[in-house]
């Protein structure tokens, strides 16, 4: 069974709350923690938890409407 990666779901998290941020400051400090979290990633599962977070964003933006 493969171990829960909290730093990939940290970076989901993040990436989500990038997505829904509405002002320039918030959007600083969650690319700040983006860059951190994805730090040791490679290409590829960023990709992946950028994929899931961009499907969760859209999930939320969908339920919103």
């Amino acid at each position: 069974m493969e171990k829960i990666n909290h730093q990939k779901i940290a970076l989901v998290e993040t990436l989500v709350n990038f997505y829904l941020s509405k002002d320039e400051l918030s959007d600083k400090f969650f690319k700040s923690d983006i860059v951190w979290f994805a730090t040791g990633l490679t290409m590829t599962e960023f990709e992946a938890c950028k994929a899931v977070a961009q499907d969760l964003f859209m999930k939320e933006v969908s339920n919103n409407e």
